[in-house]
């Protein structure tokens, strides 16, 4: 038996780093902080066709070949510092941010096998 489908859902990741640390010295102590947060957001489409195999009543076997189109947007920002404990002076800084658009289209020659057993 051949079938068809396609499936589609959103595509989220969200990744956030937060580090603090102290660096004691004859000058005074410092601190340094770093802060990033990672974002990802998207849509993936996954058209697929697929042929079944009875092995018995109860068992079937099954494989599927896909294409797969993904469109997602990250956004990256971090911010890292170094500070004088005592004064609150910034003694260095560093800012970097950025959005990115990353889309793919990929073809899965074998995308699923599986084993069906039907109750």
């Amino acid at each position: 038996m051949v079938y068809y489908g396609a499936e589609t859902g959103p595509l989220m990741l969200r990744e956030v780093k937060k580090e603090l640390s102290f660096i004691p010295s004859d000058v005074g102590d410092t601190q340094y902080t770093l802060d990033v947060v990672d974002e990802t957001r998207g849509i993936f489409l996954r058209p697929f066709l697929g042929i079944t195999y009875k092995i018995s009543n109860r068992f079937f076997i099954n494989t599927e070949t896909a294409i797969v189109a993904q469109l997602q947007r990250r956004e990256f920002n971090s911010v890292i510092a170094t500070r004088h404990m005592s004064s609150g002076e910034t003694l260095s800084g560093y800012s970097e941010n950025g959005i990115w658009h990353e889309n793919s289209l990929k073809y899965q020659p074998i995308s699923n096998v599986s084993l069906l057993l039907r109750f």
